[in-house]
């Protein structure tokens, strides 16, 4: 398998990651945010950012990335414009999320980083999005600069960090980059006409059915997020959602220069000015969705190219777990291991994994695709898409999962994101009816 693509996925995972590190003084000082808004049109801001040395380092990371298999490409295709990089951009897209961002000039012109994380389903099977901005205290070409060292350390193969398999001067730019990134706010929506509340609630159970704290320690941590709806689309709510500002954060800021920490609260506080460039619609990764009750019917080739047939597939198995992914998903290709231990606990039942590498359309894709199957062992059955599968299945986010009755008939909703333990819960539930 080619590692650029799979390397390059753990890195927007790395850097989602908050980080601890001592803090490097940068190299220019900033000038502040005015807290104002200015109402410059996108024409005149591009006017103004063009030629810029910012749009050239942007350039250059661009090209990095394509360098490492086309991922910026690749990412753009599968998840929208889930970053946002302030160099030349006016409109910020995030269709999986249902968001649309017009950026105003004061977040363009700020001489630290201002990037979004996520825009897709926060919990499976919830119907709730979410999107995470962040600041970073450092200009763009020292953002780029760090960027750019990660790719040339992605194959160092000396002094390897045991945690995650990569160089320790890779895990230790990661690092830095962290110690430079600072929480602004997260968009989140919820379906149904639910609302806040709603959201907290399906956090909670979250926390609780994954282990990750008990509910004697959940209680002992009060909500301290504020909750500011600030739009809806059809039956979706959209809310502004911030946690108090850590005055920590604050004096890290400063200790990168007094300008950054003027631009970081600035912006922190810019909620009013932020909000009225926001608008909004129903996410797209969720409403198309194949409905319950939908019955599939195709004929394709396997991982092999061997032809198949869906009679075939889920005759003689009460529930089938569809399992679709792509090349370029770091978390589909991680639970690959797991997918097959539960394969075999679920055949000893009556049910079975079916996996659609659903990218895996033009030659080279279905190499990568092959080649991934290949150095995992995966040992179920994997479909290539048809032109019925790629049109029934629009609008993917990966990995999603369907569960479907021996007819081939879709059950209830499909889960979104990787969760062993949701399959689990899922298939014993099916499987008992």
């Amino acid at each position: 398998m080619k590692r650029s693509i799979l390397l390059i996925t753990i890195i927007i995972l790395l850097l989602c990651a908050c980080g601890t590190n001592q803090k490097a003084a940068p190299t220019a000082e900033p000038t502040a945010v005015p807290t104002e808004y200015t109402d410059a049109t996108p024409t005149e801001a591009a006017q103004e950012n063009a030629g810029e040395e910012k749009l050239t380092a942007y350039e250059e990371v661009t090209k990095v990335l394509t360098e490492l298999g086309k991922v910026g490409e690749q990412m753009d295709a599968s998840e929208a414009f889930i970053v946002l990089d302030t160099a030349g951009k006016s409109v910020w897209k995030v269709p999986l999320a249902g968001l649309e961002f017009q950026v105003p000039d004061f977040i363009k012109n700020a001489k630290g980083g201002i990037r979004a994380f996520d825009g897709n389903e926060k919990i499976a099977g919830t119907g709730i999005v979410s999107m995470d901005v962040v600041y970073y205290s450092m200009t763009e070409s020292e953002y780029y600069d760090l960027t750019k060292k990660l790719a040339d350390y992605i194959d160092d193969t000396e002094d390897i960090d045991e945690t995650f398999g990569l160089s320790k001067r890779y895990m230790e730019t990661v690092s830095e980059l962290n110690g430079h990134r600072y929480p602004l706010f997260s968009i989140m929506g919820i379906g149904n006409n639910r609302g806040s509340e709603d959201i907290i609630a399906a956090e909670r159970k979250d926390y609780l059915e994954g282990g990750y704290i008990t509910e004697e320690e959940l209680d002992a941590q009060p909500e301290e997020r504020t909750f500011t709806k600030i739009g809806s689309a059809e039956d979706y709510n959209f809310f502004f959602v911030q946690n108090p500002m850590d005055e920590q954060d604050l004096a890290h800021a400063a200790a990168d220069g007094e300008a950054y920490k003027t631009e970081y609260e600035t912006l922190f506080n810019s909620r009013d000015q932020i909000v009225q460039n926001f608008t909004f619609s129903r996410p797209i990764g969720l409403q198309d969705l194949v409905k319950e009750g939908t019955g599939l019917s195709f004929e394709t080739v396997d991982i092999h190219d061997n032809p198949v047939k869906s009679e075939d597939i889920f005759s003689g198995h009460k529930v089938t777990m569809l399992n679709i992914w792509a090349t370029t998903c770091t978390a589909c290709i991680s639970e690959m291991p797991e997918l097959m231990r539960l394969n075999e606990e679920f055949g000893e039942k009556g049910g079975q994994i079916v996996g659609l590498v659903f990218d895996a359309y033009e030659d080279d894709l279905i190499t990568e695709a092959k080649e991934i199957v290949s150095e995992l062992n995966i040992d179920f059955l994997t479909l290539l898409p048809n032109d019925y599968l790629r049109k029934t299945f629009d609008a993917m986010s990966y990995p999603t999962t369907y569960f479907l009755n021996e007819k081939g008939e879709i059950m209830g909703d499909p889960l979104m994101g990787a969760k062993i333990s949701a399959y689990q819960q899922r298939m014993a539930e099916y499987l008992e009816k």
